[in-house]
């Protein structure tokens, strides 16, 4: 527990030069409005040492990579512990959701780290730190782009044949673990495949066969600016009450009490990132949307002697990706032959796992993946 308590204590991560309760206090006018970040500006939040993480500052790193076979390249933002010239046994892959930032994933990356186990967590191009040298390119942001970049151009400097991968995605993150796994289980030891919080199974929205919907975010991925405008004048203005919190956060507080500090910090944490967040990066994501063909991956998974376990985990109050998307997506793996299958659902969680009920979510993660 003492472990747990250690990788889920942001205090720690915050510049020795400030406090968390001051932090905290600073930002009282974003509790229910955000009318002083429209007035100064989003320096207010952005670049600011108020949201920078000792942890991911001590290991990040920018990757400068070319064009791959797809013609892609950009920044790569990544996060690990990976020694130089080491060899890698076993590491665990994080990947991060639709608007998401692989500081998501903080209390899971320091529990692996204090539990001696290599990482890599990635920034998507187009969101977190990482940039796409070609933003405007549509067909830059498919799910098989996406992935094939990745592998070629990030994992494929640490991992080989030999390595043992548990693959962690958070939401949308999910489909891309689920992606590489069908695409690259010949090439590396997939062992273990965890789900936070996993959209639609059966998304019918996306379908490319959906033309009215594919035109609509074709047109609002040309005109992103207008989108842009709309989530800072109409949303982002309502601060900690806009959507992007209200719908991550099962509940908030802004009681400035010592037990309650840390939940406000990780919501003004989660909202410096939300006004970051590009509406067209949002837009090709959603265009690029390939969906999962469940037949295949379980059969995969049944002949498959590499991985272990398939696991999902699901915040009980989550109003993005409800319960019911991790049970169904489980079912489907009941009958295999993998030695665990489950769903671990998470009380007073929603969303945002690691920033809404860091503690809960970790003890699970510690428990039923780090330890198996």
């Amino acid at each position: 527990m003492e472990t747990i308590n250690e990788a889920c204590d942001f205090r720690p991560e915050i510049d020795d030069s400030l406090t968390m309760e001051g932090i905290v206090n600073e930002y009282q006018a974003l509790f229910f409005n955000a009318r002083l970040m429209t007035v100064v500006g989003n320096d207010l939040l952005v670049g600011t040492k108020n949201f920078q993480l000792k942890f991911i500052k001590e290991h990040e790193q920018y990757l400068d990579v070319s064009n791959d076979d797809k013609g892609l390249s950009g920044s790569v933002r990544i996060c690990h512990n990976l020694k130089e010239q080491s060899s890698i046994d076993e590491i665990y892959i994080f990947i991060h959701g639709l608007g998401g930032s692989l500081e998501q994933f903080l209390p899971l990356l320091k529990l692996t780290d204090l539990s001696n186990k290599s990482f890599i967590a990635v920034d998507l191009p187009g969101f977190g730190q990482s940039e796409f040298n070609d933003e405007y390119n549509i067909a830059n942001y498919s799910m098989s782009s996406i992935i094939g970049f990745l592998k070629s151009q990030v994992f494929s400097r640490y991992l080989t044949t030999n390595t043992k991968i548990i693959l962690t995605g958070h939401s949308m993150g999910c489909y891309l673990a689920l992606h590489f796994y069908q695409q690259y289980k010949t090439e590396y030891q997939i062992q273990k495949i965890v789900l936070l919080a996993p959209p639609n199974p059966h998304e019918t929205r996306l379908d490319k066969s959906n033309y009215s919907t594919r035109f609509i975010i074709r047109t609002m991925f040309s005109w992103s600016w207008i989108f842009d405008f709309y989530r800072k004048r109409f949303d982002q203005s309502k601060g900690l009450q806009s959507s992007g919190i209200k719908s991550f956060f099962h509940d908030i507080s802004f009681d400035i009490i010592p037990e309650n500090v840390q939940n406000i910090y990780l919501r003004l944490l989660q909202f410096s990132h939300n006004i970051q967040i590009k509406s067209k990066s949002l837009m090709g994501y959603l265009y690029g949307w390939d969906p999962i063909d469940w037949n295949k991956i379980v059969k995969l998974a049944n002949e498959d002697t590499n991985l272990e376990s398939v696991i999902a985990l699901c915040g009980v109050n989550d109003m993005i990706t409800p319960l019911e998307y991790s049970r169904t997506i489980i079912n489907k793996f009941k009958n295999s032959n993998l030695q665990i299958v489950g769903t671990i659902e998470i009380e007073d969680c929603s969303h945002n796992l690691s920033f809404d009920n860091p503690t809960k979510v970790a003890t699970a993660f510690y428990d039923n993946v780090l330890k198996k």
